[in-house]
């Protein structure tokens, strides 16, 4: 896709998985979290206010003018429909950015030395 087709569309991104909301579209297979790109339709996600509610709005994902809208049940489970009902409304509400979470030592390249002797050359 070109950027042109993405106005208005966002990924939804988990920072801490770095994972994105992957819809599924076109297969009978409930939403996944999948790696973030802006070549799949599955992603390009569309936020439509509902109309007398403020903050509210429903999460839209189209493919082949088909307009597919997630929704969330008691359980806590993601699904998709094309119908458009109350499940399908989400509230947003902003939160600050988590912080990044810290390197292991084994992840970073630039610590050294942690349970061993300091480097040493013995000549002879």
């Amino acid at each position: 896709m070109i950027d042109s087709e993405w106005e208005g569309q966002y990924i939804i991104y988990n920072k801490t998985g770095q994972k994105a909301i992957d819809a599924a579209l076109g297969t009978n297979k409930t939403p996944l979290q999948w790696t973030p790109t802006t070549k799949s339709v599955n992603q390009a996600c569309t936020f439509l206010p509902v109309s007398g509610l403020e903050d509210t709005y429903r999460l839209a994902y189209s493919k082949a003018g088909t307009t597919y809208y997630l929704t969330v049940s008691a359980d806590g489970s993601v699904n998709k429909t094309t119908t458009n009902d109350a499940a399908a409304y989400f509230t947003l509400t902003f939160t600050p950015t988590p912080p990044d979470p810290p390197k292991n030592n084994w992840e970073d390249e630039t610590f050294f030395e942690e349970n061993k002797e300091p480097g040493h050359a013995t000549y002879m």
